[in-house]
């Protein structure tokens, strides 16, 4: 491995903070954290829709772990973060609903750069005390805005998003993000922060918000509902599974480089339509018992378009494997029929 972190240090008796911890991604982030033996691990979260603090219930008891209830646009953030001390920051709190993004701009401003300007302003008072914290600032591939549809140019070879793609952001979600990652560039440049910034493409486990694609169409099958696809069904989105994801953001974290940019995919390509079509069949094969006598491609509803919807999401993610030796663990139908049993099972338990 080469050009590692100078000022690398192991995270066994590390103090870490993670911002959103109690959502789908940080909850993950959480565990392996543990699992790495980290001295003490602070998890600041607003619990907004997308947050639940009992994902993080097995750590209440442990004197490893501490939960702030707190909105990262607050200034009583900045002073939560200085007297921690953290040796690692992990921020993950954002509103990162595009739909929500769509209705209410206004709350991804506040949370997505306002939160985002407080972390830069703990980072600069922390390294006055001669802290050099690092931060890993995770963001979204959504910020490089829609690749072409192979559909619109067979003749052509398909493009990707890598870490120097123009950013491109083209709804409230991703330009809330956008910003954010600008921000942290600067404070990089111009403050000497040490910070890396780090873009995903579409997560999936267990976990996730039952307003996400995936998670929502699991639950419409259990449940009878109608399964909603925007469009023609045929916009593409690359899927990683949140372990994959954590592994990388905690590489990142130790060997990356000051200011450099990482990004994580899953080199799984698929069709809004054929990700339903997947969920059907495996549920079908896994003899899942559902509410209903509606047969489950019945559910499904095809609407118009929403604004701002990205045709294809694509992410190169060489620069992350060859710079942290990071690689995808997990296939996407053996992650898939895990999310899909697991979550069957958490809505049982919802309903009895």
């Amino acid at each position: 491995m080469t050009n590692l972190r100078e000022t690398f240090k192991p995270y066994k008796n590390s103090k870490v903070i993670v911002t959103g911890g109690s959502g789908f991604i940080g909850s993950h982030l959480v565990k392996k954290l543990f699992e790495l033996g980290c001295s003490k691990i602070l998890n600041i979260d607003k619990l907004t829709y997308a947050g639940n603090e009992t994902r993080n219930s097995q750590y209440h008891n442990s004197e490893t772990y501490s939960f702030v209830n707190q909105d990262i646009a607050s200034n009583k953030f900045i002073d939560d973060v200085i007297e921690f001390n953290p040796d690692y920051i992990f921020h993950l709190a954002a509103e990162s609903h595009v739909d929500r993004s769509i209705e209410n701009p206004g709350e991804f401003i506040d949370s997505n750069i306002y939160g985002t300007m407080n972390i830069l302003t703990s980072m600069r008072s922390l390294k006055e005390k001669n802290n050099n914290c690092r931060l890993v600032h995770i963001s979204t591939d959504e910020v490089y805005g829609s690749l072409p549809h192979p559909e619109d140019c067979p003749n052509q070879p398909l493009s990707f998003f890598t870490e120097k793609t123009p950013y491109n952001p083209r709804s409230p979600y991703s330009a809330s993000k956008a910003s954010s990652d600008h921000l942290v560039s600067a404070w990089v440049e111009t403050y000497d922060i040490d910070a890396v910034i780090t873009h995903c493409s579409n997560n999936y486990g267990l976990n996730q918000d039952f307003e996400k694609f995936i998670p929502k169409t699991i639950l419409s099958c259990v449940e009878g509902k109608p399964i909603i696809i925007y469009g023609d069904g045929k916009n593409i989105r690359d899927w990683l599974h949140v372990s994959d994801h954590c592994r990388g953001l905690i590489l990142s974290a130790q060997k990356g480089i000051k200011g450099n940019v990482y990004n994580f995919g899953g080199d799984n390509e698929i069709e809004n339509c054929e990700i339903v079509n997947i969920i059907i069949k495996l549920m079908q094969d896994m003899k899942i018992k559902v509410n209903h006598f509606t047969p489950l491609n019945e559910l499904i509803t095809m609407t118009s378009d929403r604004p701002g919807h990205d045709r294809r999401y694509a992410v190169d993610s060489s620069f992350s494997k060859k710079e942290l030796g990071w690689s995808q663990e997990i296939t996407f139908i053996d992650g898939l029929i895990d999310t899909i049993g697991l979550y069957v099972e958490q809505i049982k338990v919802s309903q009895s």
